[in-house]
């Protein structure tokens, strides 16, 4: 018998394996949504597979050409990283993606 994790036995997860420092709430949710169906649930498999950046962040780790007067940062960020991996979603600050 299958038994599905709720949003919140799904997040308690994280802190039972100490790794709910590794990403915001929102993209906890995120990630639920995207892995709901599955089987089995590994935590650290998941901070491994994916990665959580602020849209500066991104910008200086990927070395990201901007320009601040022609687009908006959020913008620019989604159209690099699509081209690169997968985008699980954004949340007002951040940008959730599969680990290149």
């Amino acid at each position: 018998m299958k038994i599905k994790l709720s949003l919140e036995q799904f997040r308690d997860l994280f802190t039972k394996y100490n790794r709910a420092d590794n990403f915001t709430y929102e993209a906890i949710n995120l990630i639920y949504n995207h892995l709901i169906d599955e089987d089995d649930i590994d935590i650290v498999a998941i901070c491994c597979q994916y990665n959580e950046m602020s849209f500066d962040e991104a910008v200086k780790y990927f070395n990201i050409d901007f320009d601040e007067e022609s687009e908006l940062i959020e913008t620019c960020v989604y159209k690099y990283l699509t081209q690169k991996t997968f985008v699980l979603g954004v949340t007002d600050n951040t940008i959730l993606f599969e680990v290149c």
